[in-house]
């Protein structure tokens, strides 16, 4: 069986050591600084905060794009040939990720229907942690070592 790997977007609030720990690749989403945009993830908390209290906003967010999960993909199908990827999807419908992932792969010769299955993350919960599949992975990471270690 060939070598199952999980990729999530940077939503998905994956920590750094969990996707280490198991391999996830994390594909980021963007923030908008007015005219900077940054990978999520690439700079602290804090800046939302500074930004807010010198300009009275928000920054805007943005999903991944098509290259961003381009990029990702060669990577992954460069060191893994016969991979089969999970993509655990923040979600279908309130972000342009998972539509991106679907653009960034067709047509690709890895691609096939069944060796990218995609699936809608339905519950989230920052409170508890990760929520894919109605699974907790948060507080228990059994999900994350169970696809890990497939064989």
């Amino acid at each position: 069986m060939s070598k199952i790997i999980l990729v999530a977007e940077s939503g998905s609030d994956i920590t750094p050591e969990l996707a280490e720990q198991y391999g996830v690749y994390v594909v980021p989403m963007h923030v908008a600084f007015d005219e900077t945009t940054l990978d999520d993830g690439s700079f602290p908390p804090e800046k939302i905060v500074e930004f807010y209290q010198s300009t009275g906003r928000l920054p805007r967010t943005s999903g991944s794009t098509p290259d961003d999960f381009e990029k990702v993909y060669e990577e992954i199908f460069t060191a893994n040939p016969d991979a089969q990827v999970l993509y655990l999807a923040y979600s279908a419908v309130t972000t342009c990720s998972y539509h991106s992932c679907e653009l960034a792969i067709e047509g690709k010769p890895y691609y096939a229907p069944r060796s990218n299955y995609g699936f809608d993350r339905k519950l989230y919960d920052s409170e508890r942690g990760y929520n894919y599949l109605g699974l907790d992975i948060g507080e228990n990471d059994l999900f994350l070592q169970e696809i890990a270690t497939a064989k």
